[in-house]
Parts: structure tokens; C-alpha cells; sequence
């Protein structure tokens, strides 16, 4: 039985997201927003990855890690997040970050819609996705000024994970929207995977 609260978005889903939808719309085996999903763990991705590093790499991690723990300059650990990091430096810059979370997330949420740095916007959606404030609305909100394609669909996945019953319809017409003028890159699947997730905790 459904979770949906709202006869509104009942009556939408109902006519909109049935399982005929979800039969004509099926993610890649390779979407960009399933790999995004796993590594919301580090700890299985880094053991996974670890295995098959060569002793160079090891010690790469090893000092990117410790760079990320010496350092204690909150600007320097937030611009970290704009280059490629191993899971494990990522966790450990997240948890200093955190200690100034309410001004880290309020700069976060501002450079989010501007950027168009894949590492950052992914880092961030790692972040929101996990915030223990719920930051949905703030993300649908700022949808609609997001510049970058990539960026409208990482959000999408984001407002999947932690999104309102009231955002599955912002989900299905951003779905259409990056599948009209976007369908090559498949940018469609952000919003996409986020309707799955909404399928999932909902209940519909």
C-alpha cells in the first residue's frame, strides 16, 4: 500500500508513474547515478579498490589521506572536493567539515547550483544525501537555476534519496525535460534513478 499522504500526488502517480512507465524506462546497468549510489559507502568501495591497487597506488592513498587529516583549514579540505579523491580522503574531509556544518552547507548549497565540477556536484549530492538536516526543498527549489545539465540530474538523484512526496512530480517532468533535450548523454537517468527511489519509500 501506498505511503503517499496526498490524494494529489496519489491521483499523479497513479496516472503518470504506473508500472508501465517503469517497464518502458529501465536504468543502464552502467548509469552514472547507480555508481553514485554505491559509493555513498567508503568503506566497501575503498576494500573493493584497495585489492587491486599496485603498491604505488596504496602509498597514493595512503598520503592523499593524511594530507586530508593534517589539514586543518576549512577552505582548503571544502576545495579538496573539486578534484578526483579516493572514498576514504572523502569521508575524512566530510567528518572536519562537519564540525562547521551549518556554514559549509549554506556555501555547499550555493556553489552546487552554480558549478559544473562533476567531482564537486557529486561530492556534494554524497553530502546532502547524508546531511542530517533534510535539504530537499532547498534543492527543488533551486532546480529551475541550475545551469549545468549534469548538475539539474545529480540533484535529481539527490532529491530521489531524500525528497518529499510532494517532489515526485518535479522528478518526473525534470525526467522528460533532460530526456527531450538531453537523451545522447542520458542526463535523464538522474531524475530517473531518483523516481525508482521514490517508487522504493513510498511504496507506489
Amino acid at each position: 500500500m501506498s505511503k503517499i499522504v496526498s490524494k494529489e500526488v496519489q491521483e499523479f502517480v497513479e496516472n503518470n508513474l504506473n508500472g508501465e512507465f517503469f517497464k518502458r524506462n529501465v536504468l543502464g546497468p552502467y548509469s552514472a547515478y547507480k555508481i553514485l549510489d554505491i559509493t555513498l559507502s567508503a568503506d566497501a568501495v575503498d576494500k573493493d579498490m584497495y585489492k587491486k591497487f599496485s603498491e604505488d597506488e596504496k602509498m597514493k592513498m595512503k598520503e592523499e589521506n593524511n594530507r586530508a587529516e593534517a589539514e586543518e583549514d576549512i577552505n582548503k579540505l571544502y576545495n579538496m572536493l573539486r578534484k578526483k579523491i579516493y572514498p576514504s580522503t572523502f569521508f575524512i574531509i566530510v567528518n572536519k567539515l562537519m564540525k562547521h556544518k551549518d556554514v559549509i552547507f549554506r556555501k555547499m548549497l550555493g556553489d552546487f547550483k552554480r558549478s559544473g565540477n562533476d567531482y564537486f556536484v557529486e561530492a556534494a549530492a554524497r553530502i546532502l544525501v547524508k546531511a542530517e538536516d533534510n535539504y530537499s526543498n532547498e534543492i527543488a527549489s533551486m532546480l529551475p537555476y541550475i545551469k549545468y545539465p549534469y548538475t539539474q540530474a545529480i540533484a535529481c538523484y539527490v532529491l530521489g534519496k531524500i525528497g518529499r512526496e510532494e517532489h515526485i512530480k518535479i522528478l518526473y517532468e525534470y525526467f522528460n525535460k533532460l530526456k527531450n533535450n538531453y537523451e545522447r548523454e542520458a542526463f535523464y537517468e538522474g531524475p530517473l534513478f531518483g523516481l525508482y527511489e521514490m517508487k522504493r519509500r513510498f511504496e507506489f
